[in-house]
């Protein structure tokens, strides 16, 4: 097996994918929130994989939130308000 060696080949840029809490919370500024709706909440079983969702893009990112519950689950579902408290070094 012959391997071929070649020069000048630029490396590409890493492609980082982007999933829709990491791309919200580049667009904000420390101190806006918004509301997670059951309506946002596709692809979670509850309210609460939907908040360990919206933590995990945060801190994959360098950014930190808080989340309160606005109201009581209905069907494992409740609505939940995420603020951006620090921006640090956004990736």
């Amino acid at each position: 097996m012959t391997i071929k060696i070649e020069k000048g080949i630029p490396i590409p840029e890493v492609y980082e994918r982007r999933g829709k809490w990491s791309r919200v919370f580049i667009d904000m500024e420390v101190g806006d929130s918004f509301v997670v709706t059951k309506e946002m909440m596709t692809g979670h079983k509850t309210s609460q994989s939907a908040k360990a969702s919206v933590h995990h893009a945060a801190k994959a990112i360098g950014v930190k939130i808080a989340i309160r519950s606005r109201e009581a689950p209905k069907d494992g579902y409740g609505e939940f308000r995420v603020w951006l408290t620090s921006k640090g070094e956004a990736r």
